[in-house]
């Protein structure tokens, strides 16, 4: 089982970002849990909830204020957690 996910702005290209997992099939069974497979439904799930979005738009507001798109997003989500 492989998952690739990449994100790449096709403008100005200016942010990309890869990410390959891979687990052998030698090592997965009809009904066993994998890496590959978490890591995929996470992503979807971000996706099909809005996290994803609501990450961008965060960054993109903060951007416009001088604030880095990774630091904005590193503290808005790690204040999350620490307040769970």
């Amino acid at each position: 089982m492989k998952v690739l996910i990449t994100i790449e702005d096709k403008g100005v290209q200016t942010v990309s970002y890869n990410m390959e997992t891979f687990v052998p099939d030698s090592e997965t069974a009809a009904n066993c849990v994998t890496p590959t497979g978490v890591i995929a439904l996470a992503v979807k799930a971000m996706f099909n909830n809005g996290m994803l979005a609501e990450a961008g738009s965060h960054a993109l507001a903060e951007a416009a204020k001088g604030i880095s798109p990774e630091e904005s997003i590193r503290e808005k989500y790690e204040q999350s957690n620490n307040n769970t």
